[in-house]
């Protein structure tokens, strides 16, 4: 395991006893969001470059990193929520192994993302503002490679509980061509039931449920990255400095098992293709023939994809406030950088229900007092 995932390890199991639940006490927690880690990787079979003989190519990555709430504030008129502010902090660790046949040796990549994500919400409205620099890098340039700053903003707005649209700008190194693109995306349909997201360019998924504990999906996104690579071979020369980006676009299924309060474990399978870059400067128009050592578009291969994901503590109860569920999805979604690998389904702990209470005894109600009405 890298060297660096200690921290991260040892980060969350200070959280886990920090925020550790004690059931015979009144629910404390400050935050929507619970501090959660999470483990993903994804892989595919041979593939080739188009037009390109003797080549083969294959990739594989994997991905682990978390996201903890620093700041909520709850603004209150007559004790009815008017408006929340949330300050959330994430951080992952990803490595990959492009295998490229044309190459003398396999390179490992790391790339090292820091950020946070800044969540508003007021009566229907959501702004969500993502800023995450990044390292992307061999492990031969650790320390010449420079950072690299990814971000988001986009507005949402929940019309109702079957509907809501988000529009929004980011800088993603996902996609060919300028990184700057507008986002366009929708909600139909209620999360607990089933509904299709979408999220243009990058992603579009419909979501299904099969009883309280798994959910299936069908979708197609887009995933990708951009790194620096170091002291390369190819074709009997030998480039000091190699920039390689790459994009896969993704058609395939889902199961998400929601194992507990606390526990959710994903499956994928699919099929994968997109494009692949090598050049001696950053380019970002895969088209493009400047500079370039090798390039091309990729034959399809089955992919596949797993990850599990653990939150801790506990958080407030949302019930049915459909936009601060918006406002969670943008946050499961964002808390990776551009990385677009998070889970098609929220799997959300802290949504409770609604019902009727007779003979009403404290653990009822505990979700709905804050503490600090006791003071």
């Amino acid at each position: 395991m890298n060297k660096l995932f200690y921290p991260i390890i040892c980060l969350f199991c200070f959280l886990n006893s920090a925020s550790a639940e004690n059931k015979d006490s009144l629910n404390t927690s400050k935050h929507f969001i619970r501090p959660t880690i999470y483990i993903n990787a994804f892989g595919s079979g041979k593939q080739k470059i188009k037009k390109a003989t003797n080549t083969e190519y294959r990739f594989s990555q994997s991905n682990i990193g978390g996201y903890f709430p620093l700041i909520t504030k709850i603004n209150y008129d007559k004790h009815l929520m008017q408006s929340t502010f949330q300050l959330i902090g994430f951080g992952n660790i990803l490595t990959s192994r492009p295998r490229f046949s044309l190459f003398s040796e396999y390179h490992r990549l790391t790339r090292l993302n820091l950020g946070c994500n800044s969540i508003y919400t007021k009566g229907k409205n959501t702004f969500l503002l993502t800023l995450s620099p990044f390292k992307a890098q061999d492990k031969t340039s650790l320390k010449t490679s420079s950072w690299r700053m990814s971000w988001m903003f986009i507005y949402n707005r929940t019309v109702n509980e079957n509907f809501s649209f988000r529009l929004g700008y980011v800088r993603s190194f996902v996609l060919d061509g300028n990184p700057n693109l507008p986002l366009v995306g929708f909600r139909i349909g209620r999360y607990d039931g089933v509904h299709l997201t979408a999220q243009f360019p990058r992603n579009v998924a419909l979501n299904v449920p099969f009883g309280p504990k798994l959910f299936f999906s069908i979708y197609v996104k887009s995933i990708g990255s951009i790194y620096d690579m170091r002291d390369v071979e190819y074709a009997a020369v030998n480039y000091s400095r190699v920039v390689f980006r790459r994009n896969d676009f993704q058609r395939g299924f889902e199961f998400n098992y929601k194992g507990g309060s606390h526990f959710n474990f994903y499956f994928g399978m699919g099929v994968t293709q997109g494009n692949i870059k090598f050049s001696e400067k950053q380019n970002f128009n895969f088209a493009s023939n400047s500079g370039s050592i090798a390039s091309g578009n990729i034959t399809r291969a089955v992919f596949t994809s797993f990850g599990l994901q653990y939150s801790f503590g506990s958080a407030k109860r949302v019930f049915n406030n459909q936009t601060m569920l918006d406002a969670m999805k943008l946050n499961q979604q964002a808390a990776n950088s551009d990385l677009n690998t998070n889970p098609n389904m929220i799997t959300p702990n802290n949504v409770g229900k609604e019902q009727q209470i007779k003979n009403v005894q404290l653990k009822d109600i505990e979700d709905m007092i804050d503490v600090d009405d006791l003071n």
